[in-house]
């Protein structure tokens, strides 16, 4: 096992940096190499060296493997070539195939590649085509997707969509380059240090035109997930003089005196003011840990959205140009940023949002390494921006909630939860728990619990109770006793602490396609199906199968709510591959 820096990697060779399993694939010495199988590995990770070592931990555990890890400029190899690799689910694909592994730059339902792995791939890829003399790389032939042998959403909607074909022309460049079936151009004149894009230019090809990098080019040019650029386009191919120190000082309410590169302890000021107003409007936080000392572009971006939302003008290109509105930062908008936010929300009654979502960590397939890879990125990465009073989580393993409690930044876990029933309300908004409670079902099958978490709490004046609930997977009889023994739970809560029926809520899967129609029949109770305002696709079944694809039919995961409950909005949340079943979102008004 060696390790090779990217300065170290020879292609020709396919020599780079091991990391070689010890399992999970099948050693054979030698076979017939037919075509190249692209991935992606549904890993977002703050670093290209921690994807590859994530992706790697995670074959640990799994059954499952591939040849190669691709993520920015670094290359891992997994599994010998000689050796056939557990990666697309199909013998034939397994046998015959070199498999790719893709860092994401993104989680779903993009799933975006960075554009310097798609560059990295498409190098090793056209190597692979040279070196087992497959001939010029054939889309759907030698250059293949995982879905083609086996149904699932891999390689995702960018890298196998809408980038596929550019993908597979920059293979095909690559290739004809090695094999000189087309000359390498040489380099082209540049203007004040600029290349104009032409028909068929990749950043790759003009990296290797000009002697740089693709990572210097996109750093230079500000590119990050771009695949390519229009034709016409200017590249700065040289790198930029360094930029001069700034002498400004920013002083509040002087516009004048907010320039790139502006310093001052109101620059620290005018950031802390963007962060309390982004969360107030649900604008996501500009900054990755924190604003100032220096005023940059993403305190530009952070306040333009901000001056966007209160009305100040149409999109953030006006802002620059004062077009319709305050100007940047403008007179006004000091006076609004110092102004506090109206508390959450600004309306008759209470406003909230809760995110209810079964997270498999109990499925026996991924096992641990799986749930826990989850809770430290899927599943925080898709919840966190959505910023709901509440989440509510069924089948949260023991360790994957000290994983969320890390991640779930600004909330706070109910410390009654447990048996995988976890809720988590937001900071900062005075929410007071009255009483958190878990209990178990009375109808119980061969003796199995199905504990439920009920939480009755107030905020702002206004006062609910919320249930998290996971009932029985089988018994058509005892099921639906399950789901009665936890409203009546529900409605003996609101009872005791005087809260009325009209703002109660039980979330989670009740596990039997029926719930929301029995939910219906009984007296004092409906389900959001029925009752909400506005519904966003909730006719489809709430499970995926982990291939993150819509199957017409009834929700196992349902909300119920007591009689005369303001449901304004109810909706499944689509493309979130967080686990086997779609999210589910409830917005209500409390009175």
């Amino acid at each position: 096992m060696t390790k090779r820096s990217p300065a170290e990697y020879d292609f020709p060779a396919l020599e780079f940096d091991e990391h070689l399993l010890t399992k999970h694939f099948t050693p054979l010495g030698s076979r017939k190499i037919e075509f190249v199988v692209v991935h992606h590995m549904t890993i977002v990770d703050t670093s290209d060296q921690g994807a590859l070592d994530a992706c790697y931990r995670v074959w640990l555990e799994r059954q499952a493997s591939a040849h190669y890890g691709v993520a920015g400029e670094l290359v891992t190899q997994y599994v010998w070539d000689k050796d056939y690799a557990w990666a697309c689910g199909d013998t034939y694909g397994n046998l015959h195939g070199i498999h790719i592994e893709h860092r994401n730059s993104s989680t779903g339902p993009e799933w975006l590649v960075a554009a310097l792995t798609m560059q990295t791939s498409a190098e090793l890829a056209a190597w692979l085509h040279v070196v087992y003399d497959l001939g010029r790389p054939v889309d759907r032939v030698t250059l293949r997707q995982h879905d083609e042998f086996f149904p699932t959403a891999c390689p995702g909607p960018f890298l196998g969509g809408t980038e596929w074909d550019a993908y597979v022309h920059m293979v095909q460049r690559l290739y004809d380059q090695i094999t000189g079936a087309v000359p390498v151009p040489e380099v082209p004149p540049t203007i004040d240090g600029s290349y104009v894009m032409k028909a068929g230019d990749t950043l790759w090809s003009v990296s290797q035109q000009f002697g740089v990098t693709v990572a210097e080019l996109s750093k230079w040019n500000e590119i990050t997930d771009h695949m390519s650029l229009p034709i016409g386009a200017r590249l700065d191919v040289t790198a930029p003089p360094e930029p001069e120190p700034s002498p400004h000082v920013a002083v509040w309410g002087k516009p004048e005196t907010f320039v790139l590169g502006a310093t001052g302890p109101d620059v620290t000021r005018l950031g802390e003011r963007i962060v309390i107003w982004s969360k107030a409007l649900d604008l996501p936080d500009p900054y990755n840990v924190g604003p100032g000392p220096k005023h940059g572009p993403r305190d530009v971006s952070g306040l333009s959205a901000i001056q966007v939302a209160w009305g100040y003008g149409s999109k953030p290109a006006d802002l620059a140009l004062g077009g319709n509105s305050d100007g940047y930062p403008g007179p006004v908008t000091f006076t609004d940023l110092d102004k506090d936010p109206p508390k959450y929300p600004e309306a008759d009654g209470l406003l909230i949002e809760a995110i209810s979502a079964n997270l498999a960590g109990y499925d026996v397939k991924g096992g641990k390494a799986n749930r826990v890879h989850r809770a430290r990125t899927t599943i925080p990465d898709y919840l966190r921006p959505k910023h709901p009073m509440w989440f509510h989580f069924q089948e949260c393993a023991i360790d994957m909630w000290p994983e969320l409690d890390k991640r779930l930044t600004g909330y706070t876990r109910v410390p009654e939860g447990g048996k995988g029933r976890e809720s988590y309300y937001r900071n900062g908004l005075g929410i007071k728990i009255i009483e958190a409670k878990l209990m178990n079902v009375t109808h119980m099958l061969a003796k199995d619990t199905k504990e439920f978490l009920v939480i009755a709490w107030e905020c702002d004046g206004y006062r609910a109770v919320d249930v998290n609930f996971h009932s029985e997977n089988q018994g058509i009889i005892v099921q639906p006793l399950q789901m009665r023994d936890v409203l009546k739970a529900a409605y003996a809560m609101s009872n005791k602490h005087g809260i009325p029926a009209a703002n109660v809520l039980a979330t989670g899967d009740a596990n039997f396609k029926g719930a929301a129609a029995f939910i219906r029949l009984l007296h004092g109770w409906n389900e959001v199906f029925y009752s909400a305002k506005k519904t966003i696709d909730l006719q489809y079944h709430s499970t995926n199968g982990w291939r993150a694809r819509l199957t017409t039919g009834r929700r196992i995961d349902v909300d119920a709510t007591g009689s005369g409950a303001d449901i304004l909005e109810a909706e499944q949340l689509f493309g979130a591959v967080i686990s086997d079943h779609w999210p589910h979102r409830v917005k209500r008004r409390l009175y």
